[in-house]
């Protein structure tokens, strides 16, 4: 995930870093729902969900499923309000 290589590139090959993250039910139906909401004041509705409890997991299935524009939305919308 693009956003954590700034936090990894300097750790030297000894000291090493562990993040760990799935994706989650949760978050795939987070995503269903938002990808078949077609009215974008609905589609805002749905995006307030996003919190500290479930942005990152949601952000790591937009990236697994290939959804960069969901990724950089949960980016957008949770630490840049």
């Amino acid at each position: 995930m693009e956003h954590f290589r700034p936090v990894i590139e300097g750790v030297s090959d000894n000291e090493g870093i562990e993040i760990t993250l799935t994706c989650n039910l949760e978050s795939f139906q987070f995503i269903i729902r938002f990808l078949q909401e077609m009215d974008c004041k609905m589609r805002t509705k749905i995006a307030e969900e996003i919190n500290h409890s479930n942005v990152l997991n949601i952000m790591v299935t937009a990236e697994f499923l290939k959804l960069p524009d969901i990724y950089e939305m949960a980016w957008n919308d949770y630490f840049w309000p």
